[in-house]
């Protein structure tokens, strides 16, 4: 015969696990819980030094070259953006050992420059003289943007730890378009109805990102990072034209490039 479980064996029961219960040894959870409690602050503060590839003003650089006559265009040398000065800081909150999300500002400085010889006129080339020509586009690219971060392991003191991540912002190329022209024969300055051009954009910008930490000790470390960004704007422009008049024109400015940096982060 099964005994039955009166109210005040019941009460006996749950008295005597309350008072065994808290002196038992104590036992890590089976699900323990998500948050960070690792030796590593959750905060950091970081700056980067770097440089910045990959973008080209190309369009730009075809259409005035295909403006100069068949035997000048070899006397012409063109630089496009090459590698470029990048500064970032950023701001890094971990919601999770292995996860954060960050805030970055940056800047790059980016120059490109024409060089060589032209008849300022393509249908009278009897009458007019010989000119140099030196052109320049550059562009002070900064930018704002956000990113989600995955830490394949938690960090440790002397230890590197690798991250990856995606996110995007926005960038506000300021870019700048210059000439000067010379008479060859005499050196003076030609006069030009061409102005100097100066114009600010905002554009959107997507990015993924590869980098690695190093703790020298918990609230510093060392870092390099690979940053791939994707944006592209415009400059509008009054340009001569193959029959000698002029038009405005607009042309794509590839501010897709791909960042290399060197990284010091601050943890607080």
């Amino acid at each position: 015969m099964t005994p039955k479980m009166t109210p005040t064996s019941i009460a006996l029961l749950v008295l005597a696990a309350l008072i065994v219960l808290p002196t038992a040894p104590n036992a890590d959870p089976i699900l323990k819980p998500r948050k960070y409690h690792g030796p590593i602050p959750q905060k950091a503060f970081t700056l980067g030094i770097g440089f910045y590839g990959g973008a080209d003003n190309q369009e730009l650089w075809d259409y005035l070259e295909s403006l100069l006559l068949q035997p000048l265009k070899k006397e012409s040398v063109t630089e496009d953006f090459g590698a470029s000065l990048n500064l970032d800081a950023m701001f890094l909150n971990k919601v999770h050992p292995q996860f954060a999300f960050r805030v970055r500002g940056s800047v790059a400085f980016l120059n490109s420059e024409s060089k060589g010889l032209l008849v300022p006129s393509v249908i009278d080339t009897i009458n007019q003289p010989l000119v140099s020509f030196s052109r320049s586009m550059d562009v002070i690219l900064s930018s704002v943007s956000v990113s989600g971060l995955y830490y394949f392991h938690d960090a440790a003191v002397s230890e590197i730890q690798i991250y990856t991540g995606l996110g995007f912002g926005f960038v506000f190329p300021y870019m700048k378009y210059e000439q000067d022209l010379f008479v060859v024969s005499t050196g003076q300055p030609f006069p030009s109805e061409q102005q100097d051009e100066t114009q600010v954009t905002a554009e959107p910008e997507f990015h993924a990102v590869l980098g690695i930490l190093y703790h020298l000790r918990p609230t510093f470390a060392l870092g390099a990072e690979g940053r791939f960004q994707m944006a592209q704007s415009k400059i509008d422009l009054n340009l001569p034209t193959l029959s000698d008049g002029r038009q405005d024109l607009n042309f794509d400015v590839d501010l897709t490039g791909f960042v290399l940096a060197l990284t010091a982060s601050w943890f607080f």
